[in-house]
Order: C-alpha cells, then sequence, then structure tokens
C-alpha cells in the first residue's frame, strides 16, 4: 500500500513557468508499519536552459527501508540526510534528533520545508547556478 502525496512547490511564480523546486515524498506501508519512505528535496536545473520540460536533480534526501540490503532502517541506524552534490567534506548530514518511525515521513518533510532556503543555497553555490529573479521581486 503506498501513501504518495503531491510535490511541494517552493515557488510557482519564478518568473518562469517551472518551479524553481519542490519536495517529493514517496510512504509505503504494511499496516501499521511504515515499511520504505523517501523524503527529497530537488532543484529545476531546466530554470537555467531554455528546457521545456522539467529536469529536477537532487538536493537533499531523507530515505528509509526496511527490507535487507535495500537501503538503511532507520530503526537501527536512525535518520540521515544525503547531500547532493556529494562533495569530499560534504555526504550526509547526521545529527537528528531520534524520531520513532510512524512518525519520520512527517518529520522528514516538515524539516525539508523549514530548512529549503540552506539545502538550495548549498546546491546552487556548489552547482554554480542561480535562482532566477521572480517577477514580483
Amino acid at each position: 500500500m503506498t501513501d504518495e502525496l503531491e510535490p511541494v512547490w517552493e515557488d510557482w511564480t519564478n518568473g518562469t513557468t517551472q518551479p524553481t523546486a519542490r519536495i517529493q515524498q514517496r510512504v509505503y506501508y504494511d499496516h501499521p508499519i511504515v515499511t520504505e519512505f523517501c523524503i527529497q528535496l530537488e532543484y529545476n536545473r531546466a530554470v537555467h536552459y531554455d528546457m521545456d520540460q522539467p529536469a529536477f536533480r537532487e538536493v537533499a534526501r531523507f530515505d528509509h527501508n526496511i527490507a535487507p540490503n535495500r537501503g538503511h532502517d532507520i530503526r537501527e541506524e536512525g535518520l540521515h540526510m544525503d547531500l547532493f552534490p556529494r562533495t569530499e567534506h560534504e555526504k550526509k548530514v547526521e545529527d537528528f534528533p531520534h524520531v520513532p518511525l510512524p512518525y519520520a515521513p512527517k518529520w522528514c518533510r516538515r524539516f525539508l520545508e523549514e530548512q529549503y532556503e540552506h539545502y538550495l543555497g548549498r546546491f546552487e553555490q556548489i552547482a554554480g547556478v542561480k535562482r532566477p529573479e521572480r517577477f514580483y521581486d
């Protein structure tokens, strides 16, 4: 069974026909257990090029999978967030509080919603891109 939510768009009206960033979420259950989730902040590279279709790239991702050899189980390893692009010194963030598995997807999504500016800024600096100016700024 799946509980998929629509993407959360960071900014629909940034002067382009496409959003600059979004949060994607996929959560799978074998009720009552969350068996797998992926909550990911993504950046649309298409806003920098003359592209008709979005070209979303990973910026930051939380994930969990209880199946052996299919990822990591946050019940054993705790939460961590993978960062993209990976650098020699920054590959992931691990200093998160313990979050019980049933609450982890919502906690991760809320964290990305609150911290997206920081992680989009990191991505833009490393990738050498800048968000387009918005018409109403």
